[in-house]
């Protein structure tokens, strides 16, 4: 994990999908079959936050940034979950279309076994990005780049020329919007697709498909390098502009406050919330939210340690304090189109008498951007 932790960021997207009643060990959330993909988003976005629903609903959808997705669990042998309803296909759409992001994983139509519903769950995962799948290349097989200036296979964490897959199916169709990044050595097909940003609708995010569940499971593949770094390639392709945190807070009595976890969406309409920790007790908290980013040294304020990092901010007691040390801040966003794209900066201050002259001390910061 070291290319991955040289790598390494401080945003803190959300990672939603199935939890392991839909998908068993193949919840790549929650199950041990993706232990590994996990690590990788763990090495490149240590304050990553890992959910899992039994059910796509768009109240799911607004609490996370990426949404991956594979059509099979395992205990032992294969299983195959249920398809997607017609109502998490167009709460899937509807995801993509306001900006979200989603890794969606299908497979050959036979991995279920005889009788089994592979191909129905196969077609209801891609169905909404007007992509086709089928088919069945039998064991292993070498994927060939066929777009190398991508930054999926040529970004953050190097470079793919081809990787490894296990019985994949093939996309027979690609649709209006998807164009094809890998195919098979074996037959030429479509392996490896993507949707990026702005294509779907104005504000939509970006999907990467593939044909393959286990290029990235725990079964061998990822310790090959060239998986390795197309599913690192892909992780930051997909996670990038979730809300980030930057810089370090100044100690106070009861350590160093922190803007720690985030919830809520940044989606117009809805509100983001985040929690400051470590606060001294019974201190007022403020938080500041400005338009731009800075790292001003407050030592001449008498705030030795303690440093700036919003401009052009506005001040804001916070309420909603859960413990003596913890505060929730809030931020509503307005249902208003012509904030989407707006980059907004946040840094939350305390009073504590003990901790310098000036009596104030100072969280790190956070970095959003409005979606629709």
């Amino acid at each position: 994990m070291f290319l991955l932790s040289t790598l390494a960021t401080s945003q803190s997207p959300r990672i939603g999908g199935f939890d392991t009643s839909r998908c068993q060990n193949s919840s790549i959330t929650q199950g041990q079959a993706y232990s590994q993909l996990r690590g990788v988003i763990r090495g490149l976005y240590p304050h990553a936050v890992f959910s899992g629903t039994p059910q796509l609903t768009s109240t799911y959808l607004d609490t996370v940034d990426v949404l991956m997705i594979a059509p099979g669990g395992m205990t032992g042998s294969y299983t195959v979950t249920t398809p997607l309803s017609q109502a998490e296909q167009s709460a899937l759409s509807a995801f993509v279309s306001n900006g979200g992001r989603a890794l969606i994983m299908v497979d050959n139509n036979s991995f279920g076994g005889a009788g089994s519903m592979t191909p129905a769950v196969n077609t209801s995962f891609v169905q909404p990005f007007g992509l086709s799948v089928g088919n069945n290349l039998p064991n292993n097989q070498v994927a060939n780049a066929n777009s190398g200036s991508h930054p999926i296979l040529a970004g953050s964490c190097g470079t793919v020329a081809s990787f490894m897959m296990g019985a994949p199916g093939w996309f027979t169709g690609l649709g209006q919007h998807a164009v094809s990044l890998a195919r098979s050595a074996n037959g030429n097909h479509d392996v490896l697709a993507v949707i990026d940003p702005q294509i779907i609708a104005p504000a939509s995010g970006a999907v990467v498909l593939v044909s393959d569940m286990n290029a990235f499971d725990d079964g061998g593949r990822m310790s090959m390098l060239n998986n390795l770094v197309l599913s690192g390639n892909i992780i930051s392709f997909l996670a990038h502009g979730s809300y980030e945190i930057y810089g370090s807070g100044c100690a106070g009595a009861a350590g160093t406050p922190t803007i720690g976890a985030i919830s809520g969406s940044l989606r117009i309409g809805n509100s983001l919330n985040l929690t400051v920790d470590t606060l001294p007790p019974g201190g007022a908290t403020f938080g500041v939210i400005g338009i731009g980013q800075t790292q001003l040294d407050l030592s001449p304020l008498q705030m030795p340690g303690c440093f700036l990092f919003v401009t052009n901010g506005l001040v804001s007691l916070i309420g909603n304090t859960p413990t003596p040390t913890t505060a929730t801040w809030t931020l509503p966003i307005p249902s208003a189109v012509g904030l989407v794209g707006f980059n907004f900066y946040q840094q939350a201050f305390a009073l504590d008498l003990s901790a310098n002259p000036a009596g104030i001390i100072g969280s790190n910061a956070g970095h959003g951007v409005v979606r629709l």
